[in-house]
């Protein structure tokens, strides 16, 4: 039974199904009918999906004449929402089942009700990011959740309802996915008897599954089982002969043997950020041997020293991606300090990709020092593998950039994937090729041999994608001949295959054929050079297009404006109106849903679970094409569906501004950070267009401003807001001395106190001459600022004292906080810790009662320096501590290094060395990897303090416990610190 503490309605649907009222189980003698039951099952199983009056009695009543199956289902209807809500009134709304619009029902998706299978999949897709991020733990923990869940198959009673059939077995293969996920997880952390158990359960339940062998033989390998290990294989080649026909693949072969001749590597855990694929990988064994011979030293003798850059090549569509993070994951473990994903595709600025590695390295920007420094820094000494991919549209970026770290890193390797070289010397420009396909003339002369033809790695592809998209489908001496004819007609393209073998949901496999004979259409390209592939991947892409209603062309080609995906309510304001729309090509906001379920189906967008919200996306490949489908369409559409997203975006933004200010700022900063590539996508489109657009787009570099300081976007930012202000000279006033300020704020942090002076004080004049207190006020802080840095304190005090005096007029808390802490900073640089007490403690009180977070941790790390000097250890612990949380929960490294430096000082004055030598350790590295030194004033003590400690516990001993806190992960050590500080 769910727990007491679930919504007033829960539904278990893993099994037989079970709902329960309030805490109790509603008995099957309140169900009136089966028809009712099964009607709940449709609606609950996808919440939030509008069902039209046909489609329900297609499911429900397929046999009867069309005036009873309507008076049915109005009654069963009725019949349920009383089943839900017995309290319910005639005539009232209910809040579980929805009438929307004409003749269209749903579940509502905002009524409270809990199901195991939502739960289930947020388990699956949380522990799956813990497990790409290598945080083996939580998705430990995330699948057992995930796994105790499945109570049994998907309804299990509804064994032969048509309906239920296809999310039956999605449900089954999540789980046996799962399952196996748990299995290496287990194996991760040491409990091979565990993962092997977990494998033997899915073996039980699929005994056809190669993967699923091999891993089991590798943990008993991993357990000192070499018997068990062989006995397992065994158990796989007579098994894929009894299911399959088929033999097992060249990697469960040299898995064998390896283990025959005792050389199975032990296992070790890596570092990465790579993408867990959701899908299995078909073939490519000989390529990727080769990939991995390429990167690294494989026991042979070589001519030429091994490259340090290996480039994938070749159109879009051909799996270049994919075979990348297959050989990532395949080379993990050669590399001690990780393999870093660096995604690319969703750039529009080639200047950003430095900052595209530094995110995926988790380095952050410091002021006044190029990030390709930070980069070399880190890197240096590294011996990792950095993956960019899809690096084609910011190629002579990425060849600048690798070109740099490769000279200066020398134990850097560099895997790229694009559609042409990167053209840097020592490079290998590897060209990916199709996949194996059958011969046509030779089949057609011997004749169909299903097993022989199962070895053709095109035809497995296609097999494999037909049965996720339609459980009951099945290869067959029927429809062999037509699927080997699909898969050479598309030439053994992944993507294009992948295309057509979800089109079984929907066409038989000879319909399928027969379409792309009749519809397989080449680009109209007058280049020799053009290869075949990218025309027969636009042809796949046109005849797909071809396959979707008007309306479903619409929404398709609007959705390519979107960049990085998109939330529901984006898709509903910009791609919903019967302006941009004519005749039957018109779309309402409440066919929206419908439509984009309709594109999911088809496999041209994606669904992704982003904690409380779903985003929707398009694969980069088919975006590009939805944008040309775009572009032929008339210039009022396009301008106003830029428009509109620009419209939507900037409300987005200027939204979150004021939300930056207070107690939400962590959500909103992540909302931002989500929706970042929108943000640009519209900045840039309106930077590029009309004086109009040129003010709309002062606006939203204004509304930004917060967001890029908060997450160091600082370069960008700045780079943005000044070409904002030189192409809207003639923007209101308003917008300029906003977009000033934040030229200024930024170049604060850039170091560049001379861009500071200029434009603060250029922004100081037209808030004034507007007569806008807060921008005044702000404008003063930050001149303030500069004067600190220059060492004039009595104008740095002077300009603080005025902003404050301004903020205190207009009754602004926030502003008021900060010229408050501004005061605090400059007394502390004159050494009077008193006023900074004053000062700092009346900011905080302040930061406190509005939320903000960054301004508690600010307040309290000076807070704590104070209690430091009156020899009040336990205030200034507990001070650090609470700073320290703080400033973990907003992902500021810097600030955490601080504290973690602070609580070592004070555990030092405590005489507590060896906790002090570890937390220096681990703040010292730490702000090595965000390249953030001490300042001198800082070093000097920091040594003082590291002679001190080292004296007291000897060299050596201090040495080994230095290294431990420099091992520490970043949560490793704020955990260790907030235990050995308690």
């Amino acid at each position: 039974m769910p727990q007491t503490s679930r919504p007033d309605l829960s539904v278990k649907l893993f099994g037989r199904l079970e709902v329960w009222r309030g805490g109790a189980l509603i008995p099957a003698s309140d169900w009136p009918r089966s028809k009712t039951q099964a009607l709940f099952k449709i609606l609950v199983a996808e919440r939030g999906r509008v069902f039209t009056q046909d489609q329900l009695i297609e499911f429900l009543f397929p046999n009867l004449e069309l005036a009873k199956a309507v008076d049915n289902l109005y009654r069963r209807i009725s019949e349920l929402r009383r089943v839900l809500e017995p309290t319910l009134k005639k005539g009232t709304d209910s809040q579980y089942i929805l009438n929307v619009g004409q003749q269209g029902y749903c579940f509502s998706e905002t009524a409270p009700c809990w199901v195991d299978a939502e739960e289930f999949q947020k388990k699956i897709e949380s522990a799956q990011k813990a497990e790409s991020a290598g945080r083996w733990a939580q998705a430990l923990e995330d699948y057992q959740q995930a796994i105790n869940l499945y109570q049994g198959d998907y309804l299990g009673e509804d064994l032969y309802e048509e309906w239920a059939i296809a999310p039956r077995e999605r449900w089954r293969e999540l789980y046996l996915n799962a399952l196996s996920r748990l299995a290496e997880c287990y194996a991760k952390s040491g409990q091979y008897q565990r993962a092997i158990e977990q494998c033997q359960r899915v073996i039980t339940l699929k005994p056809s599954s190669e993967t699923i062998y091999r891993q089991k033989m590798l943990y008993h390998a991993w357990a000192t089982e070499p018997n068990a290990a062989l006995e397992t294989y065994q158990l796989c080649v007579n098994a894929l002969k009894e299911h399959l026909e088929v033999e097992p693949s060249p990697e469960t072969k040299t898995l064998y043997e390896k283990i025959l001749q005792g050389e199975v590597p032990p296992p070790k855990i890596s570092q990465t950020n790579l993408p867990a694929s959701l899908t299995s990988f078909i073939g490519r064994e000989q390529e990727l041997q080769e990939i991995m011979n390429l990167l690294i030293d494989v026991g042979v003798e070589r001519a030429v020293p091994r490259p340090r850059l290996l480039t994938l090549t070749g159109f879009g569509g051909t799996g270049k991606t994919r075979l990348a993070q297959k050989a990532a994951w395949d080379l993990l473990e050669e590399f001690p300090d990780g393999v870093w994903w660096v995604r690319l595709a969703v750039l529009t600025d080639p200047a950003l990709v430095p900052q595209a590695v530094a995110s995926a390295l988790g380095l952050r920007e410091e002021p006044n020092r190029p990030l390709i420094s930070t980069l070399i820094d880190y890197l240096r000494s590294k011996n990792l593998l950095l993956v960019l991919d899809n690096g084609e549209h910011v190629v002579e970026a990425c060849a600048s950039l690798a070109e740099t770290l490769l000279q200066n890193c020398p134990q850097l390797r560099i895997l790229a994937t694009s559609r042409e070289a990167l053209g840097v010397h020592g490079e290998i420009a590897w060209l990916v090729p199709s996949l194996s396909l059958p011969d046509l003339a030779r089949l057609a002369r011997g004749g169909i041999d299903l097993s022989a033809l199962r070895q053709y790695e095109a035809v497995r592809l296609f097999a494999e994608r037909a049965a996720a998209a339609q459980p009951n489908f099945s290869m067959t001496d029927r429809n062999a001949s037509a699927i080997a004819y699909i898969c050479q007609r598309l030439d053994g393209i992944p993507l294009a295959i992948e295309l057509a073998a979800a089109k079984v949901r929907v066409l038989s496999i000879e319909q399928i054929a027969e379409r792309l004979e009749n519809d397989f259409r080449l680009l109209t390209n007058p280049s020799r050079t053009a290869l075949p592939k990218d025309q027969t991947l636009r042809a796949a892409l046109d005849w797909s297009h071809n396959l979707l209603s008007e309306k479903q062309k619409t929404l398709f080609r609007r959705l390519s404006v979107f960049v990085g995906g998109c939330v529901l309510e984006a898709v509903e304001a910009v791609c919903a109106d019967d302006i941009l729309g004519r005749g039957g090509s018109r779309i309402a906001p409440t066919e929206i849903l419908e439509l984009l379920t309709q594109l999911i189906d088809k496999s041209l967008v994606t669904v992704e679970d982003h904690g409380d919200v779903a985003r929707y996306r398009m694969l980069e490949t088919i975006r590009h094409y939805g944008q040309q489908k775009l572009s032929e369409q008339s210039e009022p559409e396009v301008l106003t569906l830029r428009a509109r997203h620009r419209d939507w975006f900037l409300a987005l933004a200027e939204r979150a501004e004021a939300e930056l200010l207070g107690a939400r700022q962590t959500t909103w900063l992540s909302q931002l950070e989500q929706e970042y590539d929108n943000l640009r996508a519209a900045l840039r489109w309106s930077l590029e267009n009309d004086e109009q657009e040129a003010h709309a787009a002062l606006r939203l570099s204004g509304a930004l401003g917060p967001f890029w300081l908060a997450r160091s976007h600082i370069d960008e930012g700045s780079r943005l807001l000044e070409e904002a202000l030189s192409k809207g000279q003639d923007a209101p006033l308003s917008a300029r001395a906003k977009a000033l300020l934040w030229v200024g704020t930024l170049a604060r942090h850039l170091g560049d106190d001379e861009r500071v002076q200029a434009r603060c004080e250029e922004s100081l004049s037209l808030f004034t001459e507007l007569k806008n207190r807060w921008g005044m006020a702000f404008s003063l802080r930050n001149l303030g600022v500069v004067a600190q840095h220059r060492g004039d304190f009595e104008r740095a005090v002077e300009l603080h004292q005025r902003s404050l005096s301004l903020c205190r007029e207009m009754g602004d808390a926030w502003s008021t906080a900060w010229s408050l802490h501004n005061l605090g900073v400059v007394a502390r640089q004159q050494g009077n810790y008193q006023r900074v007490e004053a000062l700092c403690g009346e900011s905080l009180a302040l930061f406190r009662t509005l939320g903000d977070k960054w301004g508690i941790a600010a307040s309290l790390h000076y807070l704590g320096e104070v209690a430091e000097h009156k020899l009040e250890y336990a205030n200034a612990r507990d001070l650090h501590r609470e700073s320290l949380l703080l400033y973990k929960e907003l992902g500021d490294k810097r600030g955490i290094a601080a504290s973690l430096n602070q609580l070592a000082e004070i555990v030092l004055r405590q005489e507590n060395y060896e906790c002090a030598a570890t937390l220096f350790g681990a703040a010292e590295a730490l702000r090595e990897t965000i390249n953030a030194p001490l300042s001198s004033g800082d070093h000097a003590e920091y040594e003082r303090h590291i002679s001190i400690v080292s004296t007291r516990l000897g060299p050596k001993f201090f040495d080994e416990l230095l290294a431990q806190g420099r091992a520490m992960t970043l949560e490793q050590a704020v955990a260790y610190a907030l235990e050995n500080t308690a």
